[in-house]
């Protein structure tokens, strides 16, 4: 639950239907502290908690307040001393990340801190006072941050979204390719996922390859011997189909 919270409040403020972006890293300044809220606003959504007037949200009876930081060092401002964190935050390059519950206590916290007064944990509380909900998990990658960069700097070379897609699936064959790369791909013009379809007006608009799912084209899969994809997933081959 905790990776889908970070997925989907990183994939939305990275915006790729809109921008053609894929990273956390592509991401401008203001942005990346947007994240932060983002994180904030989906975590208390799944996990249906009420907002809180002192902090952020309310578990249990308790004023939490949700913290993020890309690089596990939470900022703690002065209105958060004393207070129960929520800490969520990124490892390894944001490959894996790690959920802690953690009350800032004065004695926790660095005594120098930013300008706007805010300090981290001490490397002491870090490593002691965190109860560690989940410490070092694998995270979902955004699909398109997993292609080769020759592979994803063709996709995106050309000019138009339907000639986009037809480079991924062309390029991307044989693998589960979620419904958000199409949308990215095509940068969100024109119901990307028509493009998928052949129709009257386009017999060919894949270029020889054919697009297959768990409800349209199981038993093909089964027949090539390619495992099904997830449901919102789609498996580009060669058109045999006879």
């Amino acid at each position: 639950m905790f990776a889908r919270v970070i997925r989907t409040a990183i994939d939305e403020v990275v915006d790729g239907p809109r921008t053609g972006r894929w990273s956390l890293e592509q991401l401008a300044n203001p942005e990346k502290t947007y994240v932060g809220t983002k994180v904030e606003i989906v975590a208390k959504a799944l996990l249906g908690l009420p907002g809180s007037v002192e902090q952020d949200a309310e578990i249990a009876g308790y004023h939490v307040n949700i913290k993020w930081s890309k690089s596990l060092v939470w900022m703690i401002g002065p209105e958060n001393v004393g207070a129960w964190c929520l800490g969520i935050g990124l490892s390894h390059e944001g490959s894996r990340f790690s959920v802690g519950l953690f009350q800032a206590l004065e004695s926790r916290l660095n005594r120098g801190g930013n300008r706007d007064g805010k300090r981290t944990l001490t490397r002491r509380a870090f490593e002691n006072d965190v109860n560690w909900l989940i410490r070092d998990a694998e995270l979902p990658p955004n699909f398109l941050e997993t292609l080769e960069p020759i592979t994803r700097d063709a996709i995106f070379a050309e000019k138009s979204a339907q000639a986009r897609v037809r480079k991924l699936v062309s390029l991307v064959q044989a693998v589960p390719i979620p419904r958000e790369a199409f949308y990215t791909v095509a940068l969100n013009k024109d119901d990307p996922m028509r493009r998928l379809r052949r129709d009257k007006n386009r017999t060919d608009p894949l270029g020889g390859m054919v697009i297959l799912s768990s409800r349209y084209g199981r038993q093909e899969l089964e027949r090539r011997g390619i495992p099904i994809p997830p449901k919102g997933h789609f498996i580009a081959v060669p058109d045999t189909i006879k």
